[in-house]
Formats: C-alpha cells, structure tokens, sequence
C-alpha cells in the first residue's frame, strides 16, 4: 500500500510539471541562447514519456527470452526487488561487450550502434548498490583477467626486448655495419571493459584502441553525472558526449597533434537515480533557459520505473556471475560488421 501511494505522488508530481506553463521569454539580451519552443516541447515529450512509464510494464522472458529471462527474475526474486530493475544492466552489459562490431538494421540507409543510455528511477534504500553488482562483478572479473594477461604479456616483451638489444650489441661489435634484427613488438594495452569517473578525454584514448569494442559507465548516482557536466570544465565536455549517443567519432587532439582517435564508438551509460532528483532536472530544464539543460542529454535516457519492493529475507541462494562470464565469451566471439535486423 505504501509503495503504491509513492508512485501516485511521484505521478502527481510529474503531471504537474507537464502542466506547467512555458516561462515567458525576457526582453533583455540573455548572455547564453535561449530554449524555443521546439526545445521545451522536446522536454515537455521526454517527461511525458516518463510519467507513461510509470504506468507500462515489460516481461525480461520478452526481452532475452525464456532462458535467460527466467535466471534475471530468479535473481531478482532473491533480493528480492522488481526483475525490471535487471533489464537497463543487462542491455548495458550486452552492448558493451559486442560494441561497434554489432549494428542494429532498421530499415535500409538506417542503422543503429549497440548503445544502451538507460536510468533506473528508485528511491534510497532500494538495492541500486547490489543490483549494478551483479554485472560489475563479472566485469570486473573481465577487467582483472586482462590487466593480468597484459602483465604478463609485457613481462615477456621485455625479456625479448632484452635479448634483441643483446643480440644487437653483439653484431655490432663483430661488424659495426652490421644489419640488426626488427625488434619484438610490444603487446597492444590492457583491454577495458568499463570506466569510472572518467574524462571524456580518457574515453577517447581507450576506445581508439583495437581490442576495445564497447565500454560501459555505471553509475549509482547518475543526477552526480549529470550535475558534473553543468561544472566548470565539464561543459565543454557536454556536447562530446551527446555525440556519443549515436556512436560518432571521437578525437582528442593535443596541441602538437592527435593524441586519440575512435572513428566509431560504442559507450553505454546505465544508472539509478531518485525519482525525485529526476524530476528536478526536469523542472530545471523547462524553467532555467539559460542552462545547457536544454541540449537534451537527459530526454536520451530509456527511463525504467520499477516497483519498489519492501525487503524480506528469503531462503534462495541465485548467482549469475559464472553464467555473465560465459556469455561474455560468447560475445567477445562475434565477429566485426554484424548486422542484426528489426523483425
């Protein structure tokens, strides 16, 4: 009952703040450009298709079918909390694993990057910490398996590295114009699988490597993410990142040269945030016009509304970390330019 009556004032709120009137432009030359009305209608739409989301539903069985659906709800169930607190994570970990090897076909001349931008509105308390676990966990797994493979890679780099610089002294002392041996090649960096509290700067330098396909941010706090790109710095930032909704290039350029470039990018950003902080950004972007709220960057995430589910300690013992790690294998073996089409 107490759940239920939350979710009505949370609708309350929302549908007040579609009603609210657009503010009425000034006279006085703004230092920043405006919201038109096209911009506010776009927030006005985002908001709405919040508040609908509140009121629809989803089976994972649906989404990953029957397999893979039934050990989400199983894993959610011993929690417990609503599996639908499950689907934004594992779309997120899924297109991070395959990245821009996979596109989506929707039509002919329309294709879409394996990117998922998701948040999750929940209030405190609600297991947001546990639930991002279950697929941190194997990520990480993921993360520590290949910075020890790149270790030991790099080990026997410089053994052989060693032994050329050896051999190369040894030839020139017979013969100074000697022709001396290529030199072993160094191991390419540790692949990455997500990023923390990253620059934008630092995305651009790990995606523009070969062995990285995709990434993903989780966030627990993404009204954190989004305050930091309102910051001083992170708004030039801001833009960068709405271009990596689509999956564009990406380049970092120095002031000698190019320091990264990803001519195509595949970056997932999945995160929870309190339905009430959520509602302040939307208020925020249709009352504050000269903010760079208007850009957009919220109305791009898939908004999820699960039902909070009281706490209950149960008897069921479920861990999908082993089944995670196998189908991270399975996907690390797609092969590039896979192309899936819409039914």
């Amino acid at each position: 009952m107490e759940d239920s009556l939350d979710r009505f004032e949370e609708s309350n709120k929302l549908d007040a703040l579609l009603k609210k009137p657009r503010p009425e432009r000034s006279n006085r030359l703004a230092l920043v450009p405006r919201l038109d009305d096209d911009d506010l209608d776009l927030q006005r739409e985002a908001l709405e298709r919040f508040r609908q989301a509140q009121q629809s539903s989803i089976e994972l069985t649906e989404v990953f079918g029957p397999v893979w659906g039934q050990r989400l709800i199983d894993r959610a169930a011993a929690f417990p909390c609503d599996p639908l607190m499950m689907l934004l994570p594992m779309l997120g970990f899924i297109a991070s694993l395959v990245g821009i090897k996979v596109h989506v076909k929707v039509k002919q001349g329309w294709k879409e990057p394996m990117v998922v931008w998701g948040l999750i509105a929940q209030p405190p308390s609600s297991l947001k910490s546990p639930v991002g676990g279950v697929f941190g966990v194997p990520l990480a797994n993921l993360q520590a398996a290949a910075v020890a493979a790149h270790a030991k890679a790099y080990a026997e780099y410089l053994e052989k590295k060693g032994a050329w610089q050896k051999r190369c002294a040894d030839l020139k002392k017979k013969d100074k114009s000697a022709e001396t041996p290529e030199p072993p090649e160094a191991p390419v960096p540790s692949r990455h699988y997500y990023v923390e509290s990253v620059t934008i700067e630092r995305v651009a330098s790990i995606h523009a490597q070969p062995n990285v396909p995709g990434l993903i941010a989780f966030h627990d706090e993404l009204a954190e993410w989004f305050l930091s790109l309102e910051k001083k710095g992170g708004q030039n930032d801001r833009p960068r990142w709405l271009k990596l909704w689509t999956g564009q290039a990406i380049k970092h350029d120095t002031a000698t040269s190019v320091n990264a470039f990803a001519e195509k990018t595949a970056i997932s950003i999945v995160g929870f945030i309190q339905p009430d902080k959520l509602a302040q950004l939307h208020s925020k972007d249709a009352d504050d016009a000269a903010t760079a709220g208007g850009d957009g960057l919220w109305a791009r995430f898939l908004p999820v509304i699960p039902r909070t589910i009281p706490f209950a300690y149960n008897d069921l013992e479920v861990d999908i970390t082993d089944d995670l790690l196998a189908l991270a294998q399975r996907l690390e073996d797609i092969k590039p330019a896979t192309l899936l089409s819409v039914p």
